[in-house]
């Protein structure tokens, strides 16, 4: 659906059943792993072009006992395989749910600094005419919109 103009609210019970659910979700997946981004920077990312290396491997693992190094648990690798398995789809919906959230979040954002500057602006001219009440906003509004001047300002060089 295009974007129009969002008119909509959430209730507290809306609200409160969303925090609950997600809740239930940090619940459910308390095993789940909160990485660093250095840890990030640091691990071989297989991407998606090594899927069909990693489910072939598997395969052979599974029938051929007498190849899989001693030092590494095929069932610990079969428990991450379905794990990463299961999360798959789960992530896809999480990332369409934050998708929705974070673009709504900036729509109304968008709608609601269109407001606040036709308000500004009307606030600003209504200083002008001189009604009453409205200096004192304005002043207390210009402070968010006052920029330093843009011209050849040079950054002094120090002398050695």
């Amino acid at each position: 659906m295009p974007y129009s103009n969002i008119s909509a609210a959430l209730t507290g019970a809306q609200i409160t059943a969303i925090n609950t659910a997600l809740d239930t979700i940090f619940t459910t997946l308390a095993f789940g792993i909160n990485l660093t981004n250095e840890e990030r920077q640091t691990l071989a990312k297989p991407g998606d072009d090594k899927l069909p290396f990693m489910i072939k491997v598997m395969q052979y693992a599974n029938s051929n006992a007498a190849l899989r190094p001693a030092f590494a648990s095929l069932p610990e690798a079969q428990k991450d395989e379905k794990l990463n398995t299961d999360l798959q789809p789960i992530d896809g919906r999480i990332n369409q749910l934050l998708e929705i959230v974070q673009d709504t979040r900036l729509a109304t954002q968008v709608e609601l600094y269109d407001y606040c500057r036709l308000f500004y602006n009307n606030v600003q001219e209504a200083a002008k005419r001189n009604v009453p009440g409205s200096e004192a906003i304005y002043m207390d509004l210009k402070q968010y919109f006052d920029l330093p001047p843009q011209g050849n300002t040079t950054t002094p060089v120090p002398n050695p």
